[in-house]
């Protein structure tokens, strides 16, 4: 299996590649359609984490080439609605100041919607486990040992080595829950913003994060 990281002006997804099958994790911002086009990408299926326009905006692009796409029912009323969500701040000075400039910017992002296809998820070896948190409909995809958790967590940075909550969060019970699963499992983490990171760093940071939820 080939997993090949594509950073958007944003956010990351991911192009994996396994037994002729080509899956997009996420799709970028809508400005990311000028990047799929140099590299050629045609996947088979595409999988939204969550109705973010920075996962989901080149979607309907990749499905007009024929790709099948996949987003969980809750977080689809956004498409359908062209909803550009924004959850609420976790309550930190960079996530408030985060909140208000993208809360400002929402006015102007617009986003062309796509339909959820119906396929069946056995046509690639890929499990779906539920994550809300971020967003009620967000979902990690499990591929071999790998977690694709879009905003569920983020990565590590040079400043911070360590996964982190996102800045922004729909519902905080909804999302200890979701911790909770992802602290029991094991293998590699691939979230939509920064740099991957193993479930041995996770269960490191688990008080970090714990204290974090409990700020918010």
């Amino acid at each position: 299996m080939k997993i090949k990281k594509i950073s958007s002006f944003y956010s990351v997804f991911y192009l994996i590649e396994e037994n002729n099958k080509t899956v997009l994790i996420d799709t970028g911002t809508p400005a990311e359609i000028g990047k799929i086009k140099i590299m050629n990408i045609k996947p088979d299926y595409v999988f939204i984490t969550h109705g973010h326009w920075d996962h989901m905006g080149t979607a309907y692009y990749l499905q007009e080439k024929g790709a099948k796409v996949f987003i969980h029912e809750k977080d689809y009323e956004f498409i359908k609605g062209k909803i550009v969500d924004l959850p609420p701040s976790k309550g930190t000075v960079y996530s408030n100041l985060m909140y208000a400039t993208l809360k400002f910017l929402k006015n102007f992002v617009t986003f062309k919607p796509f339909t959820k296809s119906e396929f069946s998820v056995n046509s690639f070896n890929i499990e779906i486990i539920e994550t809300p948190g971020h967003t009620y409909g967000s979902c990690t995809f499990k591929i071999g040992n790998n977690y694709f958790i879009g905003d569920t967590l983020i990565g590590p940075n040079p400043f911070m080595k360590r996964p982190r909550i996102s800045l922004f969060v729909r519902d905080k019970k909804v999302l200890k829950k979701t911790l909770e699963i992802l602290f029991e499992l094991e293998g590699r983490f691939y979230p939509g913003h920064g740099p991957s990171f193993t479930s041995e760093l996770l269960k490191k940071s688990r008080d970090y994060i714990w204290r974090e939820l409990k700020e918010i």
